[in-house]
């Protein structure tokens, strides 16, 4: 029984073994063929032909060299392009606007809480203003124009009748004068100008007077 258990697994190493010589065979096998096909086909000739391959031109960018040789080999220091032209239209757009030129004294106040309300209601209230003075305008036309419309007074002087006496009214002003609180003894003020002075007090009487000199009823 042992001697036929380690037949089999010499079996079992031998064929492992094997396998893996052919996974390596097939895999070097498909990696070369990947290998060439990937590679240009320029280069194959080049390989073919036995082309020598060319040197690149020495640049010296950063370095100053010494030798007169090498500094004809020096590229001369690059500019940058001028490309202000190109960007001002997006610099001039790219600066934010003033919103407030000039301070008002009147914004900086403070306010009234309904001021807004105020501020949207201003336009519809001009509206209706207009609309109420043309309403009164038209009611006043129709008042004058109507047929309850009072009639107007005659233009010119007045109708005087001469057979008729005129009356004439006239003013009579009398003034007392009272003892005043002030040190200075027996003071008088008047009323002028529609003013009463607190020292004085004043009475006027009016009666009608006639052009021929008679009060009416007293004849």
């Amino acid at each position: 029984m042992a001697a036929a258990a380690a037949g089999a697994l010499g079996r079992l190493e031998e064929e492992a073994l094997r396998r893996k010589e052919r996974l390596n065979a097939l895999r070097e096998k498909t990696g070369r063929k990947a290998k060439e096909e990937s590679e240009p086909k320029g280069k194959h000739r080049k390989e073919e032909e036995g082309e020598p391959e060319r040197h690149r031109e020495l640049k010296l960018r950063n370095y100053v060299p010494q030798d007169e040789e090498l500094k004809k080999r020096k590229v001369p220091q690059a500019r940058p392009a001028s490309v202000e032209e190109r960007v001002k239209d997006q610099l001039e757009a790219a600066k934010p606007e003033p919103i407030i030129e000039e301070v008002d004294l009147a914004n900086l106040a403070p306010r009234k809480p309904d001021w807004d309300l105020k501020r949207d209601v201003a336009k519809k209230l001009d509206k209706l203003e207009k609309r109420t003075q043309r309403a009164i305008a038209e009611l006043i036309r129709e008042r004058l124009t109507g047929p309850d419309a009072v009639p107007r007074p005659p233009c010119g002087p007045p109708q005087v009748d001469p057979s008729k006496p005129i009356p004439v009214t006239f003013t009579v002003q009398e003034t007392v004068c009272r003892k005043s609180d002030n040190p200075v003894p027996d003071r008088c003020d008047f009323k002028k100008k529609g003013v009463r002075l607190p020292l004085g007090t004043e009475r006027a009487r009016s009666a009608p007077v006639w052009e021929s000199g008679s009060v009416p009823g007293s004849g």
